[in-house]
């Protein structure tokens, strides 16, 4: 991964779509649902034939509701399975063994209670942490107590203007402060695979994203992992390469800002993203991303993705490779999930967002 550069093999979008083909539509597992499915989809059928008098655009809408509706029930279903996975399981001796390797501040029985209770349509969202101030000489780890309190101060300060923006967004609930322990045991360590498989074996059954940075040979390394209740397991996706100089972000405070308002940039950006594709797909919402660009107070943001060669790019890239993915001609598994209609639509609704990028 090269400074500032992005590797997607493929896209992020793709990824949504793919997993609801395979499961929805190829998987075994769901017999039960596919079978109830059919049942449905002969009776819809049949009703819109003896409504052929209603007019074209309502047909279609009806269609479209329909197929949304069964990607829904595919949905519940995992969500539903993974549920009595652990009701089923002996939770006070394997979560109590657990809980020790457990990497945020969040504590599992949140999580599992939250799981029960059903979650609604959002996106989770975490940040990890990694080291970004240095101790004495150099050291990034087993640093002074004024060090560990600085960088803090320096994620609750991050964590504070990412939420903010996910009111623009929408559908997304950025989990603040996710990562900090009580006892704060985990502030020097670096993130890793192992965290997310952790948060990945309790949160698999809800729509997830958790950004992975590690600072490393003078750049904080981006990646994301991502997964909703139709993935087996989360797909990771490298992006971008900051540079950075931490003994400098600690003894000066102009640059530390400037460290903060990328990273806030970067993340919010990129969850914009992401969210647009999977609420499009999933919930057939509207895209937020220029809703967050254009808003007042915004504007040093938008100009940093306008200007970004890096964050551009990664937009339009996404855009791309989403609006290939929903050409049936490439992938004609997709008019048993969405009526041509539909894919026209979200198309459509792609190339308004490339219009802003490309004005």
């Amino acid at each position: 991964m090269q400074n500032g550069s992005t590797d997607l093999f493929g896209g992020c979008g793709a990824f949504w779509v793919a997993n609801s083909i395979m499961s929805t539509v190829l998987g075994g597992r769901n017999r039960e649902l596919q079978e109830e499915a059919a049942q449905q989809n002969e009776a819809f059928q049949l009703e819109l034939e003896r409504a052929r008098n209603i007019a074209q655009d309502e047909m279609e809408a009806e269609k479209i509701a329909f197929r949304r509706r069964m990607m829904a029930l595919s949905r519940e279903w995992q969500r539903d399975e993974r549920a009595k996975s652990f009701v089923n399981m002996n939770q006070a001796i394997q979560l109590n063994a657990y809980a020790s390797q457990w990497p945020l501040g969040l504590m599992p029985s949140t999580i599992l209670s939250q799981i029960k209770q059903g979650y609604q349509d959002s996106l989770n969202v975490i940040l990890l942490h990694t080291p970004v101030l240095a101790g004495e000489n150099g050291l990034m780890t087993r640093r002074g107590t004024n060090v560990r309190s600085a960088e803090i101060a320096t994620y609750k300060s991050l964590e504070e203007y990412i939420k903010n923006d996910m009111s623009y967004v929408g559908n997304v609930n950025f989990r603040k402060d996710a990562w900090l322990k009580a006892d704060q045991s985990n502030i020097d360590s670096f993130s890793s695979s192992a965290d997310i498989m952790n948060i990945h074996y309790l949160m698999g059954s809800v729509p997830t994203l958790v950004f992975l940075p590690k600072y490393q040979d003078n750049a904080i390394f981006i990646t994301a992992a991502m997964w909703d209740e139709q993935a087996e397991r989360p797909l990771y996706r490298p992006l971008f390469a900051l540079p950075h100089n931490p003994k400098r972000a600690l003894d000066d405070e102009k640059y530390r800002k400037e460290v903060i308002e990328k990273l806030h940039y970067t993340i919010s950006i990129v969850t914009g993203v992401i969210r647009d594709q999977y609420a499009m797909l999933t919930w057939a919402k509207q895209p937020t991303l220029h809703v967050m660009l254009n808003a007042k107070g915004n504007e040093r943001m938008k100009q940093f993705a306008l200007q970004n060669k890096s964050i551009r790019g990664f937009i339009l890239q996404e855009n791309e490779n989403l609006r290939k993915t929903l050409d049936a001609a490439n992938s004609p598994q997709l008019l048993q999930l969405y009526e041509q209609s539909d894919l026209n639509y979200m198309i459509q609704m792609i190339d308004e967002q490339n219009k802003m990028l490309n004005a």
